[in-house]
This record gives structure tokens, sequence and C-alpha cells, in this order.
């Protein structure tokens, strides 16, 4: 097979997310510069909040800051919550530069 991908078929993700994997991905990464990252964005930012005040993250007080709510969720699952919404609709998109095709499927 001799098709190529073809970058212009997946959508960039924003900026920020670029960002924030590498800052999570550094071991040396501090707390502020990732917040920094966390609140260029909206969404990120009440999706992050939103999970630290929720009943299953298990947080005894409210939490007002977006530092905090970093903090208590976690490295781990800032990710997911900051950018599931704008990566999980481009994974169930056939690529078609890829060969595959909504009759696969996918």
């Amino acid at each position: 097979m001799t098709s190529r991908c073809k970058h212009h078929d997946m959508a960039p993700l924003p900026p920020c997310a670029t960002q924030l994997v590498l800052l999570l991905s550094s071991p040396g990464s501090t707390i502020d510069p990732i917040v920094e990252v966390v609140l260029l964005d909206r969404v990120p930012t009440a999706r992050v909040l939103r999970w630290a005040n929720s009943a299953a993250s298990g947080a005894v007080a409210p939490i007002r800051s977006i530092k905090d709510a970093v903090i208590h969720v976690g490295r781990g699952p800032i990710l997911v919550l900051a950018f599931g919404p704008f990566v999980a609709p481009r994974m169930r998109t056939p690529m078609r530069s890829f060969g595959y095709a909504d009759e696969d499927g996918l």
C-alpha cells in the first residue's frame, strides 16, 4: 500500500493541549506552569473545577481556585479532563488517509 497519511486530515489540538502534554510528561515540572496552561482555555478550566468539586473526587470542602483543583485532581487525570472533549470525537472519525472508511466498522 502506497498511501501516506496526510496531516491535514486531522484538525490540530488547541495549542494549550500540546503545552500541557509537555508539562505533564516532564518529571521536573511544577504546578504553577500547569495551572497557567489550564487557565488558557475556559473549557479545560471548567472541566477541572467541576471534577474537583464533584462527589466522585472526594473533596471535603469546595475548591474555588484552579490551582487547588489541579492539585486535588492530580497530574494524571488533568490531561483527560482538560482535553478529552477535543480528542474523543477525533478518535471516532474514520481516517481515510490510513485506508479506513465508514464501512470498516469504525
